[in-house]
């Protein structure tokens, strides 16, 4: 269904995301964009009752599993250097990694 522009561009939700809108016709891509990506989302961690401990745990775990950065670099370089760009399986592994990486902190 209809979704919110923000989102439409980039699975935003005005929580500080940035973009840059441009008419400039040598920025505009020659061919239509594609059909954005669907990841299932990891079912999120609930507690009945949080301890001290749980959040020790889930910082420790956060800072543990905190890859971002070295996903999203490691999707250009294959983007940049396979045939099939960012479509190849390499890509595509990665781009379901960042999603879960950057859902980490809201589901655990």
């Amino acid at each position: 269904g209809p979704r919110p522009h923000p989102n439409e561009m980039s699975g935003g939700d005005l929580d500080g995301d940035q973009y840059f809108v441009t008419w400039h016709p040598d920025l505009i891509f020659p061919k239509p964009n594609e059909e954005p990506m669907h990841f299932i989302s990891q079912p999120k961690r609930e507690l009945s009752k949080v301890e001290t401990t749980d959040i020790i745990d889930f910082i420790v775990e956060y800072i543990k599993n905190d890859r971002l950065g070295q996903i999203a670099n490691a999707h250009l370089a294959f983007a940049h250097t396979k045939k099939e760009g960012i479509y190849c399986s390499i890509c595509l592994r990665l781009a379901a990694k960042h999603s879960d990486a950057v859902d980490f902190p809201k589901t655990g």
